[in-house]
């Protein structure tokens, strides 16, 4: 299998927020957004994550500013008791990156 890591062509900034998954196919996960980019995100969940999937993660920033990011699940896997999942945006966030990386921390 691919490393999806090796694909990464846009700098990923680390956070740790809690956050909300809802899948078009009715799945609902709490996650923690681990680390995001102009293009993509990571999450860690308790469940796995259907690959393919539509989703939508409802974010809280540290600053308490509501985000929200839509995107296709690319991966997921198992890591211990953690699944961890990476998702591709729809459409690269809007805002020039250090901006928005301002909102992560």
């Amino acid at each position: 299998m691919d490393n999806p890591q090796d694909k990464r062509e846009v700098e990923r900034i680390s956070c740790y927020l809690e956050g909300e998954l809802i899948s078009d196919h009715g799945d609902y996960n709490q996650v923690i957004l681990y680390d995001i980019s102009a293009a993509g995100a990571e999450v860690r969940t308790h469940r796995p994550v259907r690959v393919n999937a539509q989703v939508r993660i409802n974010v809280i920033t540290k600053k308490l500013t509501p985000f929200v990011l839509e995107g296709k699940i690319r991966w997921c896997k198992k890591d211990d008791d953690v699944w961890q999942a990476g998702i591709a945006f729809h459409r690269p966030l809007p805002l020039p990156f250090n901006e928005i990386a301002q909102f992560m921390h």
